[in-house]
């Protein structure tokens, strides 16, 4: 018996922490600023990253700032994946998920679209 408690604990010990979805992390410069796609069916939308701010263009002229609560940086895979935490005026969190290289995001559901940062 005590040796299925030893290896239990061994394997958690260093199994669960690779496990790990996610490190705390902070937004890269290059990321933050207006991100735009040149699909047609986002023509009005957009959003911008700031370093504690993110806003989403909702409409051709309505805006929604959130407070940025936490990052999360999973680099598994070879991709970086950031999941962006923020709230609400209400303080309901939301997330959102993208990967992320120096010139393009790509949501997490939406991986075939392309988001460049404006110019």
């Amino acid at each position: 018996m005590l040796t299925v408690v030893l290896l239990a604990a061994l394997i958690a010990a260093f199994v669960v922490p690779g496990m790990s979805r996610a490190a705390s992390a902070e937004l890269p410069e290059d990321m933050l600023g207006v991100w735009i796609t040149s699909d047609p069916k986002y023509a009005d939308r957009s959003f911008e990253i700031g370093r504690t701010e993110l806003t989403l263009q909702v409409g051709k002229d309505s805006f929604v700032n959130h407070v940025i609560d936490r990052v999360e940086l999973d680099e598994r895979g070879g991709a970086e994946l950031y999941t962006v935490h923020y709230l609400d005026d209400s303080g309901v969190e939301y997330e959102l998920a993208f990967y992320y290289q120096t010139d393009e995001i790509r949501l997490k559901n939406q991986r075939t679209m392309m988001w460049r940062k404006k110019p």
